[in-house]
């Protein structure tokens, strides 16, 4: 899904993949999780709304299993289904975005 929800799924997914590794690893996974959030974040600022409270909604939402809450830039409280709203990403450009970005 678009706006965020398929970066914010991988940062928790990567948080908990974190608490099963001890050490300096540890550090190096959760400094990339956390990002990942930036493309949360940058979406909720160009939309005005507070990111950091977007942010902290978007983390919650998907640690609870709510896996296609994006961030809403139309309408507060900032979040909303991406699947509902049928705002989706491109496959080919997520994994190409990805790929750039740990190189």
């Amino acid at each position: 899904y678009g706006g965020g929800a398929a970066e914010m799924e991988c940062a928790v997914q990567l948080d908990q993949f974190a608490d099963s590794h001890p050490g300096l690893e540890q550090y190096a996974i959760r400094a990339f999780a956390k990002s990942l959030e930036c493309v949360a974040q940058t979406l909720a600022d160009n939309a005005g709304w507070d990111a950091l409270q977007v942010v902290a909604d978007l983390r919650a939402a998907h640690v609870t299993g709510q896996l296609d809450i994006g961030v809403d830039i139309d309408q507060p409280p900032g979040v909303k289904s991406m699947k509902d709203s049928e705002i989706y990403d491109l496959m080919a450009v997520k994994r190409s975005a990805l790929k750039l970005a740990v190189e």
